[in-house]
């Protein structure tokens, strides 16, 4: 009997992120999963990998550039290299720059 596969993904409400706190502190908190907004797309986050400007982050807080001049971010999800499934396209995402269907991407932010 031949089973059909959904490339549909339910998204939950919520999701579980490590957040900073005070430096070296991380916190596993629930937050609200996002909708993304004008030429976004929502990731289901399959696996991470942590590098040396993470573990700086955790330690020092982001760089004032980044951070605008703040030593120190409270509340900030550190991690920029992941890799997931496209599960959502916000508005006007261009269906050439991003697939319709879920698909597997590797990113770097």
């Amino acid at each position: 009997m031949h089973q059909h596969r959904t490339n549909e993904y339910p998204i939950p409400k919520t999701m579980k992120a490590w957040v900073l706190g005070d430096p070296e502190e991380l916190t596993l908190v629930e937050k609200p999963v996002p909708v993304p907004g004008a030429a976004e797309v929502l990731v289901r986050v399959d696996a991470i990998a942590v590098c040396a400007t993470d573990i700086e982050i955790v330690k020092h807080g982001l760089p004032a550039m980044i951070d605008g001049g703040s030593p120190f971010n409270r509340g900030f999800t550190p991690g920029h290299e992941y890799m997931g499934t496209v599960v959502r396209l916000g508005q006007s995402t261009n269906s050439r720059s991003a697939t319709a269907s879920p698909s597997r991407r590797e990113m770097e932010a």
